[in-house]
């Protein structure tokens, strides 16, 4: 794939940097009746390690979250020098969890605005159904991938050069299309383990 020209410049195609969400309650005893859980004390400091350890914050240009509350958690923590620097986060159900449990089931968008709302932080996208999973919600296959196939139209019509999305480990594999593994020739894959 060769670079796009803009202007007689030559533009790289964006980075993008998926990140699945710290350690949440449910994490712990693999316990999806939490309703849309916190972040354990550990998701906290894992959260805390990406922010020390993650070396793209100055690159930043925006920042992607699903609406659950561990996805908002993980962001506030782990990208926080990003945030300092007054980074925009669009919080957008497009890239929340896949399943229909307690668990990954968002709280109502007056709820999070409440506990969550902060300057720079677009909550505009958490329409009202959005944790209804049923219609375009749905957690069956044909829903999530038209779920997934929507949010990497999303991506794609973003134009910042260093995007980061705060998103779930199940919900990557549909956003991705990757059942297995990391396919070479597709991009550069980085991992930090906190």
């Amino acid at each position: 794939m060769s670079p796009a020209i803009s202007n007689g410049q030559t533009l790289s195609p964006p980075i993008i940097h998926l990140v699945r969400h710290a350690q949440g309650w449910h994490n712990v005893d693999d316990d999806s009746t939490i309703k849309d859980p916190m972040l354990t004390p550990l998701g906290e400091n894992q959260a805390r390690t990406l922010a020390s350890q993650f070396p793209y914050h100055d690159h930043i240009t925006h920042i992607i979250c699903s609406p659950m509350k561990r996805t908002m958690q993980t962001t506030l923590l782990g990208f926080k020098p990003a945030l300092d620097r007054g980074v925009q986060v669009a919080v957008l159900p497009e890239f929340q969890e896949c399943g229909d449990w307690p668990a990954d089931t968002g709280t109502d968008r007056s709820l999070l605005e409440k506990e969550f709302g902060r300057p720079g932080w677009d909550f505009r996208g958490v329409v009202d159904d959005w944790n209804s999973k049923s219609g375009k919600w749905a957690s069956d296959h044909p829903s999530l991938v038209a779920r997934a196939r929507e949010a990497r139209r999303i991506l794609k019509s973003i134009k910042a050069q260093h995007i980061v999305v705060v998103t779930h480990g199940a919900f990557l594999h549909y956003l991705t299309e990757d059942w297995s593994d990391f396919k070479s020739g597709h991009g550069k894959f980085r991992k930090w383990i906190c």
